[in-house]
């Protein structure tokens, strides 16, 4: 399954906002638009799993090696 930790997580948070204000000043064009779409999707993913401090199923979280029960439920971000 897919193993995480917070360090990890931290520093791929800080990649996508690197490559988010990389992109951000250029020309309007369709597949920059895809990139930065596939960028803040990406952020949530990663926030999510930072808020999520616990293993369930197959998101196995190194720091966090049990399933915990206060976590049944769904996780909502908007921008």
């Amino acid at each position: 399954g897919i193993v995480r930790n917070k360090s990890f997580l931290l520093e791929a948070l800080d990649k996508l906002e690197h490559l988010k204000n990389e992109y951000r000043n250029h020309n309007f064009e369709y597949f920059l638009f895809s990139i930065m779409n596939l960028i803040e999707v990406s952020s949530f993913i990663v926030k999510s799993a930072l808020i999520r401090e616990e293993t369930r199923g197959c998101n196995i979280r190194e720091d966090f090696p049990n399933e915990d029960t206060n976590f049944n439920y769904r996780i909502s971000l908007k921008k």
